[in-house]
């Protein structure tokens, strides 16, 4: 059986908890009787979070700073451990500005991802494990998300970085395990509110954060998984896809490629000036 913490072990750390899904378990485990550290770029979304939880059985104690930035998250672990005592369980987020248009393959969207879906995770992950190690006792669980099983045409470099965490954990989860250390992956489908441009189906894959820190915490507590994926109907059909000869999966991928517009409705006036020009930007 695999170690499962529980709040008698130590104190719970929530990363990127100031709003979404951070946000949503750090509620949660406070609910359950845990003192849960949170960080997160803006101190006032951690301050909110304190006011939302001071009636929880547990509490919340804030700790913010740039996860993006090794230096910052080791001070922090340590502030946390010294003030608040060992970490037994913690729950690693990217960081909460990682939203970026991925379309375009850019330097510029590259180095975001990379930094805010990949590095602020495995900054907090680096400064956790001696302690953990020297313990020989202790839960991680690393958040990526279905996106990170294959790649999609529009998810270019936040899809790179969800993958990069899920191979991570697979890596080392068999080393840490023999060390007392839990290692997991957290892999949700959409979540929080659809777009208005979203078809019927897209709006059912959507969970509200507080049932997926729901679903979190359940898995969390089940000694088996390595996984907590959710929602089914989301994460199967993205498994199965990923199964397929790469003809067929290219098929089927296509279909979420973004539109470009018809040729037919882009009018170019007939002068001499548009009949030599060279291609435009959107060709």
């Amino acid at each position: 059986m695999s170690y499962v913490a529980k709040p008698q072990d130590g104190i719970a750390w929530v990363s990127s908890a100031g709003t979404g899904l951070g946000r949503a378990l750090a509620m949660a485990l406070a609910e359950e009787g845990w003192t849960v550290a949170v960080s997160g770029r803006s101190p006032v979304d951690l301050e909110t979070l304190v006011a939302a939880c001071a009636e929880c059985p547990g509490k919340i104690a804030p700790y913010p700073g740039d996860l993006t930035k090794g230096g910052i998250v080791a001070q922090i672990v340590k502030r946390i451990e010294s003030k608040q005592g060992p970490i037994a369980l913690a729950i690693l987020l990217p960081s909460e500005d990682e939203a970026m248009a991925t379309g375009t393959l850019t330097r510029e969207t590259l180095d975001h991802a990379h930094a805010t879906g990949f590095v602020s995770v495995t900054n907090a992950l680096i400064p956790l494990l001696p302690g953990m190690r020297q313990r020989g006792l202790g839960q991680i669980a690393v958040v990526s998300s279905v996106i990170g099983y294959g790649g999609l045409p529009d998810m270019r470099a936040t899809g790179a970085a969800k993958a990069a965490l899920i191979n991570l954990a697979e890596s080392m989860q068999g080393d840490l395990a023999t060390e007392g250390v839990r290692l997991q992956v957290i892999i949700p489908g959409p979540l929080g509110k659809p777009p208005e441009s979203a078809g019927a189906w897209m709006r059912r894959a959507y969970l509200p954060y507080d049932e997926a820190a729901s679903r979190v915490v359940v898995g969390l507590r089940n000694s088996a998984r390595f996984e907590i994926a959710f929602p089914r109907r989301v994460v199967w059909p993205m498994k199965v896809v990923n199964l397929l000869p790469y003809p067929l999966y290219f098929a089927l991928t296509k279909f979420v490629r973004p539109k470009k517009p018809d040729a037919r409705s882009r009018r170019v006036p007939r002068t001499s000036t548009a009949r030599t020009a060279g291609p435009s930007d959107s060709d």
